[in-house]
């Protein structure tokens, strides 16, 4: 037995100290592999994964009769955007802060003796996020929109803690963004309501301004009203010339029955003229303004008092859809699977890299064998 041995550590002896190639060997593939297998086995801490799969969905539905265009905006645009949006909290450094303040993620994460890639206790913000979005991963499936957020702890019960956790905190962060869209669509609806109001009373006062002004409820009625009076009084001054021709055969002109009548004439002659320059002024004094300009100028204020209301009907309308549409199109996280507890470690995965890292210890062993000897050939 002895014998065995002896002769073991004499051909060990000659592959790695006696020869030159043993000792480069020995350098670059022995050494540093007993090194990462040291490490990974001693400093590298157990790792338990908690995943879980989530979807953000909307309460409203696309319209069966929308466009095709819209419907590819909508389905294309807003979940995908929602998606992304959702992906940029869970990494992001608001949520992080949460986290440890809820969680103590730095406390957790820095127990550890991982001196490579471990966390240490008086890290930088900067390289506690990096270290976060490590351990903290959310990817989406091309295919079915699902996004799976894995989380790494170094305890199977914090890692499920911490995954629901950000569950939590993700639904909040949506129902939040999508009331504040919601509050600001209604606020805005409100704010035209309260803007096509002003527009209207104002209106309203302006067409009660110029009534008062003017003395008058409608110039287009007060004008029909005027041309009866006209007609009226013309009919009686036809009537009055009728009397006082058929007097004038049998009276002189100064008898007291002409006299009255060529009064009578006088008075409805001078009451037509007046009532017509009324109707349709001479534009001398604002008291003998034309008609149809106070009829044109009614009319324009008329109009903006028919417009504001519609305005102020339109933004009542507006209101109510923001409403509806706000209560319909509120989105939601669904949870299509709930973080587990895991009841193994699944990284680090400790003879996947060390073999790899002995594959590529030996792919470097053999460039610089190569380049080794065809150097000593060359001084040969």
């Amino acid at each position: 037995m002895n014998s065995i041995l002896l002769a073991l550590k004499n051909t060990i002896q000659q592959l790695f100290i006696s020869s030159e190639r043993g000792r480069l060997f020995g350098g670059l593939v022995v050494v540093p592999a007993l090194f990462i297998g040291f490490y990974l086995l001693v400093f590298c801490p157990d790792e338990y994964q908690s995943i879980a799969v989530v979807t953000v969905d909307e309460s409203g539905a696309v319209q069966a009769d929308a466009g095709l265009l819209q419907s590819l905006v909508m389905n294309g645009s807003g979940s995908v955007g929602d998606e992304q949006i959702l992906q940029a909290f869970v990494i992001s450094p608001d949520l992080l802060q949460a986290l440890e303040e809820k969680l103590a993620l730095r406390k957790h994460y820095s127990q550890s003796w991982d001196f490579l890639f471990g966390l240490g206790s008086n890290t930088s913000l900067e390289d506690f996020i990096d270290f976060y979005r490590k351990k903290v991963v959310i990817k989406r499936d091309v295919d079915s929109g699902l996004l799976e957020v894995s989380v790494r702890a170094y305890t199977a019960v914090f890692a499920k803690q911490l995954a629901d956790e950000i569950l939590v905190r993700s639904e909040a962060f949506i129902n939040r963004s999508s009331n504040n869209i919601a509050n600001r669509e209604m606020d805005f609806a409100l704010k035209e309501i309260e803007r096509s109001q002003a527009l209207l009373k104002k209106a309203k006062n302006a067409l009660l301004l110029f009534q008062d002004e003017n003395l008058l409820v409608s110039p287009d009625s007060e004008g029909q009203s005027l041309i009866s009076i006209v007609y009226e009084m013309e009919a009686e001054l036809a009537k009055t010339h009728a009397e006082l021709g058929h007097a004038s055969q049998f009276l002189n002109s100064d008898a007291p029955q002409v006299v009255a009548l060529n009064g009578r004439v006088d008075a409805l002659q001078q009451e037509i003229d007046e009532q017509k320059q009324r109707l349709i002024g001479s534009g001398g004094t604002a008291g003998n303004e034309q008609m149809n300009r106070l009829n044109v100028q009614f009319q324009e204020l008329n109009m903006n008092v028919e417009t504001a209301m519609s305005l102020y009907t339109s933004a009542l309308g507006a209101y109510e859809m923001a409403r509806i549409q706000a209560s319909k199109q509120l989105k939601h996280l669904v949870v299509a699977s709930r973080p587990y507890s895991p009841e193994k470690s699944t990284y680090p995965k400790r003879l996947y890299w060390w073999l790899t890292s002995l594959i590529v210890l030996s792919a470097v062993f053999g460039i610089v064998s190569i380049i080794s000897s065809s150097i000593k050939e060359h001084r040969d």
